[in-house]
């Protein structure tokens, strides 16, 4: 089986590197602490009151997942968006297309090896939501369902540095790029989608659809279906869009994943054509006519 040459360098060069051990060690004890201080201070209240509220353990679970997601929000964008823009900065990209590597390759290469990276974060990070399986109204196959989540989500935010990447001639500006559109991506459609359905009475199908390509909608609902608190967001769903839209509700998850994971795909389609030679060859054509 042939392995991409680009993954093969990245993945040596990351398990030499100091920074990618430290990162996660970082995220691990933050998720650890604010674990188990919840959880220290639920079991000190049921000590006082005499009272058990296994429920608050959910909310837990809840928090730092959210949490957990947040970080991946802002770390996985930084990995991809100097991906492509590095090496034009070191003017090492044109050598790379001296070689039999296509420019998909690259791009793949680049990313999945980032993405590998994220993979064993997440993983890392598991025993931090554990906390909830010690009472019981989390499964372990639901945590993995939400690690599967996560991780589309990361290919997203990835595919979208990557994206910026193949155009910005510098890391700093491709890097901005990326976190605005993330952050549009997260908070922009969601503002956007409440002005669209509150100007047409939530009659507006298109501010239904936008709201399905929000991430951090679509993490929080599948928090929530575990919790057994989908009602809060079904209930605001109904009340914005008017109850007119029940299927695409009943199915966001499946619905809002497949879209994002389009919207990926393109943008990592439009990230190669970016960095091809042929396109390039054809500017300068251009020019010369």
């Amino acid at each position: 089986m042939k392995v991409n040459p680009i993954f093969k360098r990245e993945i040596m060069v990351s398990s030499r590197s100091r920074s990618l051990p430290a990162l996660i060690c970082v995220v691990n004890t933050l998720l650890f602490a604010v674990t188990l201080i919840g959880a220290s201070g639920v079991a000190a209240t049921m000590r006082m009151t005499a009272k058990s509220d296994y429920g608050a353990f959910l909310r837990i679970y809840g928090f730092v997942v959210l949490l957990e997601f947040m970080l991946l929000l802002f770390i996985t964008p930084s990995l991809t968006s100097g991906a492509i823009s590095s090496e034009r900065e070191r003017e090492t990209l044109d050598l790379m297309f001296t070689t039999q590597m296509s420019p998909g390759e690259i791009v793949l290469g680049k990313l999945m090896s980032n993405l590998s990276f994220v993979i064993v974060l997440e993983i890392t990070c598991i025993p931090a939501v554990l906390v909830a399986l010690i009472y019981g109204g989390v499964t372990v196959r639901e945590i993995g369902e939400l690690t599967v989540i996560f991780t589309f989500e990361a290919f997203v935010f990835m595919s979208a540095g990557m994206f910026f990447s193949s155009f910005s001639k510098s890391t700093a500006r491709a890097t901005a790029y990326t976190y605005g559109f993330i952050v549009f991506l997260c908070f922009g459609t969601a503002v956007l989608s409440m002005l669209l359905s509150i100007i047409s009475g939530g009659n507006n199908i298109m501010s239904l659809w936008i709201l399905l390509i929000n991430p951090l909608v679509n993490v929080a609902n599948t928090v929530a279906g575990q919790m057994g608190e989908t009602g809060l967001i079904t209930e605001a769903a109904l009340r914005l869009f008017s109850g007119g839209e029940s299927l695409i509700i009943r199915g966001w998850s499946i619905l809002g994943t497949a879209l994002q994971l389009l919207m990926a795909a393109v943008m990592l389609l439009m990230a190669v054509a970016n960095i091809s030679p042929r396109r390039k060859k054809r500017k300068e054509l251009d020019f010369e006519l």
